[in-house]
């Protein structure tokens, strides 16, 4: 699935991946994030760090620009092709995290799916911060460790709400509520790049992004 404001038409990529250089197309940009689809699946993964050429097809050396850009996730166009959605530095150079957990105030719905927890598995909790990779939430009940939940969620920008299982990695007591580490195992690619895109906004300074069109 294509990310970004709307293809680039007319640009290219040329990412440096394990010391090698491989053209691509820039299918989506926005300030936030580059779209780059490939001939062929890369070997990246979240949180890898590439140098990322870009110029227009009809320019001069000169008018290119390099940067090192970090991977948010891998995806496909919505032709086939295998692609690559980075995130971008700053225009002081700095890299926007997707990796860290950001503070997220939300209420979330969840099901329990396995015999961990007694009585009814459905049950609604408030969300204390999110990553790409995880979340932590306030529980009225003990989650064990290893138990699998389905998390059903809205995203600010979302139409709709979200479902996908994580399994907890931690709990402990907090008030008299329960604090519980979650790690998102059942997420598919276009749902971890909205979670992607709601890290990086809330980890960015009010005002330094523009409003999608």
């Amino acid at each position: 699935m294509e990310g970004g404001s709307g293809a680039a038409v007319g640009i290219w990529a040329v990412a440096t991946i394990s010391g090698r250089e491989t053209r691509g197309e820039l299918v989506g940009f926005s300030q936030r994030t580059a779209v780059v689809a490939f001939d062929r699946a890369q070997p990246v993964s979240a949180g890898n760090t590439v140098r990322l050429r870009l110029g227009y097809s009809e320019a001069h050396d000169s008018d290119e620009t390099t940067v090192a850009a970090r991977v948010l996730h891998v995806t496909f166009t919505r032709d086939g092709r295998p692609a690559v959605a980075f995130t971008l530095p700053d225009n002081e150079g700095r890299q926007r995290r997707t990796d860290g957990r950001v503070p997220w105030d939300e209420s979330i719905e969840l099901v329990v799916c396995d015999g961990r927890v007694s009585g009814d598995g459905h049950q609604r909790a408030r969300a204390v911060d999110i990553s790409v990779t995880g979340m932590s939430l306030l529980s009225d009940r003990e989650l064990p460790p290893l138990t699998t939940v389905l998390l059903r969620l809205r995203l600010p920008r979302s139409h709709s709400a979200m479902q996908f299982r994580a399994q907890v990695r931690w709990c402990r007591p907090s008030a008299n509520q329960y604090l519980c580490g979650l790690a998102f195992t059942g997420i598919r690619p276009n749902q971890a790049r909205d979670i992607a895109e709601l890290v990086v906004e809330l980890s960015t300074p009010t005002g330094m992004l523009s409003e999608e069109p």
